[in-house]
């Protein structure tokens, strides 16, 4: 089998790419326009808005051409009589498999890609520690341990809020 497309398969080809570039554009404008739960409140919930921005973008191409595909499908290649006959067997696509395996593959390396890009950012601390979680005795669960914003923080050395330890009298 050969890794080229058919002469009489290039049209649907041609159209397909097209349109899946299209609807791939808009899908992930759109995606980059929606608020995403938690939020901004707080600087954890900011993160999961990110991430989960992050991961729809990623996922919108790949949903709208699995669905385009579909639907590309079910218009195009209908079977034009009633009658009940089987198609010719399929024995495989190569360049379909191959290429089904690299674009997974080519995701799934981007998102460690980007996963250790957070490890190096944050110094290799693990990302309870750097979401500031805790874990509460007894319980098992993880609750978010407030964080002080840095513009409420006493930064005067003289007032003795800083932490450490001053003479009395002083």
């Amino acid at each position: 089998m050969s890794l080229r497309i058919e002469p009489h398969d290039r049209p649907h080809a041609i159209r397909l790419l097209i349109v899946w570039l299209i609807l791939s554009a808009i899908g992930i404008i759109a995606v980059l326009q929606i608020p995403y739960p938690p939020g901004s409140q707080t600087i954890q919930g900011e993160d999961q808005a990110k991430t989960l921005q992050l991961l729809t973008a990623i996922a919108a191409p790949v949903f709208i051409g699995v669905v385009m595909m579909i639907i590309y499908s079910a218009i195009y290649f209908r079977r034009p009589t009633t009658e009940l006959v089987d198609g010719p067997p399929m024995l495989g696509n190569t360049p379909v498999q191959v290429a089904w395996i690299g674009i997974s593959a080519i995701v799934v390396l981007f998102l460690a890609f980007v996963a250790v890009q957070f490890r190096y950012l944050f110094g290799g601390r693990d990302l309870v520690e750097v979401l500031h979680f805790r874990r509460e005795p007894g319980i098992g669960r993880v609750r978010n341990r407030p964080r002080e914003h840095p513009a409420s923080m006493d930064l005067n050395p003289c007032s003795g809020k800083t932490g450490v330890a001053s003479a009395p009298g002083v």
